[in-house]
């Protein structure tokens, strides 16, 4: 199997008033993935194609190797196992029964059945309602029941639509706790969820999906998303020096609230926040409280617009700049060996104070670090600009 498990290249699924696509993405094997948007966004369109529920739209859809258009489409299914939230309230049979039936037609193998049966229904807390009809299941008791539906079969790739939902904060902690054991056996999951923050930790890449349209995909660095939390303090203390020296550790500080003495600050590592407390130590600047604020949608949609800001700027120094293909690859070039070598040196700096800088050297400062070839391609692009604009 490739290193990607499920591909989307250019799809499109068009409805009546609807279109969802271009999409282009990848889920990664063994990694975690969440397909994030707010409702409307196209994410039960992107699930449904992905375990054949839709299989009329253009472009092109691979799952564990198998196209979605082919006549062997089914086969991939016998790789991936699904989860959504099921309605029983017309299953007259016991829940025992149901499990043992849905084995069997998942090609559980049949000398398993019964033990697999019986792991789950203690796991989920089913064990004594294992007779009882699944018609007279709670809400909770049948979406834990749809979660075993969806773990039985134990395969290596796992789809989950909004697996907390309809179930209480220690039923979500149980959750997690199994797909932190699922990701460190190297399962590939496939999650969606209204609820980001209890699940931010466990995910490795992301898709942001927006009317429709994909907003977003790659990794937590690449997102740039900051962490934010809210410090609470005794006493008043002097607030512009203390957000100089935050500025200073590459953390945001946003307004102080002088009614409740609190601040709200962002950073993108938690070790970071050491030096909050190493610089109040000194300062003898008593802590009331420290409480970490959710992740939710309206942090990813901030992250994406302080990263389109960023990328508007880059493409507005190339756009100027660059005159035709072989000093545009050049100039591609130096900005990836820039962007390496921050990393690499791990320079906590802002990719758009970063970017700034190169803007304002006007091509023609000196630039640490670079290699001489590619400056004298900058140069070269210079030229060609001052020669266009005459």
């Amino acid at each position: 199997m490739e290193n990607y498990v499920i591909e989307f290249k250019n799809y499109v699924k068009k409805f009546k008033n609807t279109k969802i696509g271009p999409l282009n993405f990848q889920v990664e094997k063994g990694k975690t993935t969440a397909i994030l948007g707010a409702s409307g966004s196209g994410k039960s369109v992107v699930i449904k194609t992905m375990i054949g529920a839709i299989s009329n739209f253009d472009g092109e859809v691979k799952v564990c190797g198998y196209s979605k258009k082919k006549r062997k489409a089914h086969l991939a299914n016998k790789d991936i196992s699904f989860y959504t939230q099921m309605d029983f309230s017309l299953y007259e049979m016991n829940v025992v029964t149901y499990l043992k039936n849905m084995c069997i037609v998942l090609g559980v193998n049949k000398k398993s059945i019964n033990h697999k049966v019986d792991y789950w229904l203690d796991f989920f807390d089913l064990k004594k309602d294992a007779h009882k009809k699944i018609k007279n299941f709670s809400w909770g008791m049948q979406n834990r029941l749809s979660l075993i539906l969806s773990l039985i079969k134990d395969t290596d790739v796992i789809i989950l639509d909004e697996p907390g939902a309809n179930l209480d904060s220690s039923w979500r902690n149980k959750m997690r706790n199994l797909l932190i054991d699922y990701k460190n056996r190297g399962r590939t999951i496939i999650i969606t969820s209204h609820n980001i923050d209890e699940i931010n930790d466990l995910i490795d890449y992301y898709v942001v999906l927006e009317k429709g349209k994909l907003v977003f995909t790659g990794t937590k660095l690449d997102l740039n998303m900051y962490a934010k939390y809210k410090m609470y303090f005794y006493e008043k203390f002097d607030y512009e020096s203390f957000q100089k020296f935050l500025s200073g550790k590459n953390i945001k500080a946003f307004k102080y609230d002088e009614l409740e003495n609190s601040i709200v600050f962002a950073t993108n590592s938690t070790k970071e926040i050491n030096w909050i407390f190493l610089y109040l130590i000194k300062e003898t600047t008593p802590i009331l409280n420290l409480v970490k604020l959710p992740v939710n949608m309206d942090s990813i949609y901030k992250a994406l617009e302080d990263n389109n800001d960023y990328q508007k700027e880059v493409t507005q120094i190339f756009q100027n700049a660059v005159p035709d293909k072989k000093s545009l690859k050049l100039a591609e070039k130096l900005e990836k060996k820039a962007k390496k070598e921050m990393e690499q040196q791990n320079l906590e700096i802002e990719d758009k104070k970063y970017y700034k800088t190169l803007e304002n050297s006007n091509f023609s400062k000196p630039i640490e670090n670079i290699e001489s070839k590619e400056l004298n391609a900058l140069e070269d692009i210079k030229d060609k600009k001052e020669a266009n604009n005459n």
